[in-house]
């Protein structure tokens, strides 16, 4: 996975990095596997109907690596909900995750500029691996147009050839203005797209009708200075009742006949907006609990399942 390349590339130049202790981000990140290219996802949705004030992490610190990439995003609030204040962006690319899986055809395909791609090109040509820095978040142009502006920038960026060298090629006190023209502009338009990409994808698929189950080894992590690696620590997936019963190989509760009554409707915990014109008292936000029918938790073989209803 690319989730353990990155922790390699932070175990040996983590401590080059300054604006956040790499090494204690990547044993904290919770790490969601997305498996798709991800117009597969986001060409299929429409944003319109997303209401973006109301999006959150599952977690302060989450990972989200799908067939083409990892971004880490981290909250700078408690409980952060919405796309407008600023979170912490961690963009890792690797050269072997890029062509061959339609990162850049797809992430620059409908706007590509050749000069801002050259990074991208660069890291494909010379076998470098990436890791930047910066935060991001969106301000909406218009209420109903469903459409936001993108602001924010880096921190720093690094490269590695082949783990043999390493070059530090940003390093900033402040993130960089992207209105500018310079190589480390290019860096951090390739990082927020990519970070936004990240952020469409959850906000397609962590839908109420949804839940995340975790995966977990059943043998007990080892604690030692190396950073876990994916095949010991827990993946977070995201998936309808249905995928989650296959994977858990468990048979979909049925409904009473005795007592005529039908199996509830099952709703993964979210965030509700309660709006002052439809007749309540005043525009709030609230949370709808999850419910969930049947065996939540399961192991099998020396893995551990669990659906996570608190989150």
């Amino acid at each position: 996975m690319i989730f353990d390349k990155f922790c390699g590339f932070v175990e040996k130049y983590g401590h080059h990095f300054k604006k956040l202790d790499l090494k204690e981000i990547a044993r904290e990140a919770k790490l969601f596997y997305l498996p798709y290219i991800p117009h597969e996802i986001t060409a299929q949705f429409n944003f319109k109907e997303m209401d973006w004030d109301l999006f959150h992490l599952p977690y302060p610190i989450t990972a989200i690596e799908d067939k083409t990439s990892l971004i880490i995003l981290i909250d700078q609030k408690e409980n952060q909900l919405g796309i407008s204040d600023f979170r912490y962006v961690i963009d890792f690319s690797t050269y072997k995750y890029g062509k061959t899986h339609e990162h850049y055809d797809y992430r620059y395909k409908d706007n590509i500029d050749f000069q801002s791609s050259n990074f991208l090109d660069i890291i494909i040509q010379e076998k470098l691996e990436s890791l930047t820095i910066g935060e991001l978040r969106h301000e909406k142009v218009h209420f109903d147009s469903g459409k936001y502006e993108l602001y924010g920038g880096i921190y720093e960026a690094g490269l590695s050839k082949q783990k043999k060298h390493f070059t530090m090629a940003v390093t900033l006190n402040t993130p960089i203005d992207m209105n500018q023209n310079t190589p480390e502009v290019e860096m951090a338009k390739n990082t927020s797209r990519n970070a936004s990409c990240a952020i469409e994808e959850l906000g397609c698929i962590y839908t109420s009708n949804k839940f995340i189950l975790k995966t977990s080894p059943t043998a007990p992590q080892k604690k030692g200075k190396k950073i876990p690696r994916s095949n010991s620590r827990p993946i977070f997936s995201i998936l309808s009742p249905k995928e989650i019963r296959e994977t858990m190989q468990i048979e979909h509760p049925q409904s009473d006949k005795k007592r005529n009554s039908p199996v509830p409707h099952e709703r993964r915990r979210h965030f509700r907006r309660l709006r002052k014109e439809s007749g309540y008292k005043e525009d709030k936000i609230i949370v709808v609990n999850a419910t969930w029918i049947g065996t939540s938790e399961k192991t099998i073989g020396n893995k551990r399942y669990k659906v996570m209803l608190n989150i």
